[in-house]
């Protein structure tokens, strides 16, 4: 399915369909197969994945806003790592929430807990990304 998008044009749904129907075939009994509509993986494209991370940071931003009272803005750079993170086709979409679950969120909170004790959490953060390649996390008054 992969090659067929690789192409200039895009495949149509119907040629998509032929091309995993032999697939299909040697899983399911032809008389199963022709009671099911057969609907195509279409892979995600890189503006629909930054789309994807936007949302996922923005429910970030309102975590940090209503927990912690911090406006959180993110830099383009942020943005294009997590795209270029979620290029798997065989995970997509998902391996956005992967990456800020077990990545970005705990230098987060090691990051905040820093803050808390040495006193207060300043109210403006740009999360970002180090020359080295690191979550970077810049506060500020």
């Amino acid at each position: 399915i992969m090659r067929l998008y690789e192409r200039e044009d895009p495949p149509s749904k119907e040629e998509v369909t032929e091309a995993i129907r032999p697939a299909l075939s040697g899983h399911f009994k032809p008389a199963l197969l022709a009671r099911m509509t057969i609907v195509p993986f279409r892979p995600i494209g890189p503006s629909i994945m930054r789309d994807i991370a936007i949302l996922k940071l923005n429910k970030l931003r309102k975590r940090m806003l209503e927990t912690h009272e911090v406006e959180t803005t993110f830099s383009d750079e942020l943005l294009d790592e997590l795209v270029r993170r979620c290029t798997d086709a065989d995970t997509g979409a998902r391996n956005v929430d992967h990456t800020l679950r077990g990545s970005l969120m705990p230098a987060l909170a090691r990051t905040l807990l820093e803050y808390m004790a040495d006193g207060e959490i300043p109210p403006q953060l740009e999360i970002g990304l180090s020359p080295e390649g690191d979550w970077r996390f810049d506060f500020s008054e």
